[in-house]
């Protein structure tokens, strides 16, 4: 086996195939025989990186990436086009975030590139919701229906509490939002 694969039956070896499962519901037990399947990763002390990956981290690491507010900001404004944020009470939990981020003298630059990536999306999302909603103010009236299937009993009588009292957990509140 070559360093770095994985020793697992490929989907086609498993495609048509019933399995007994172990519970003996009669249902298949596909579950169960992947989880009973070998697989092991070989070059965790050595990772042997694809070309492409190699010069991704190399770039990373060369220009290492700047958290600031105003880089998230500003990434997902031109990934959007849209500037209006909404409320800008979100900014100060974003400051604690990246002061966090930032002092962690640990993160290398490839988690640090990581770590803006994941902040531009959840700003992007922001920006989108926010736009959406602007744009569609009735989604605000909109009633949520609960699926019709089996909860536990807490969350049956959360679920009434809340059916009981709709003006505590309403949507049509917009501030629940940020």
């Amino acid at each position: 086996m070559a360093r770095g694969t994985a020793q697992i039956a490929p989907a086609a070896v498993l495609q048509g195939k019933v399995f007994p499962n172990h519970q003996g519901t009669g249902l298949p037990g596909v579950m169960e025989t992947m989880m009973s399947l070998k697989f092991s990763i070989d070059d965790l002390t050595d990772p042997q990186l694809s070309p492409e990956m190699k010069g991704y981290i190399a770039s990373v690491e060369a220009n290492p990436p700047a958290l600031t507010e105003d880089a998230i900001l500003s990434a997902a404004r031109d990934a959007t086009g849209l500037n209006d944020f909404g409320p800008e009470d979100f900014r100060e939990r974003l400051k604690v975030l990246l002061d966090e981020w930032n002092g962690d003298k640990r993160a290398y630059a490839l988690k640090r590139q990581f770590l803006l990536d994941y902040a531009i999306r959840y700003a992007t999302n922001r920006l989108l919701i926010h736009d959406l909603l602007k744009h569609h103010p009735g989604i605000y009236d909109e009633q949520c229906r609960i699926a019709n299937h089996r909860l536990g009993q807490d969350q049956d009588r959360r679920i009434a509490r809340i059916a009981r009292k709709p003006d505590r957990h309403s949507i049509a509140d917009p501030s629940r939002l940020t």
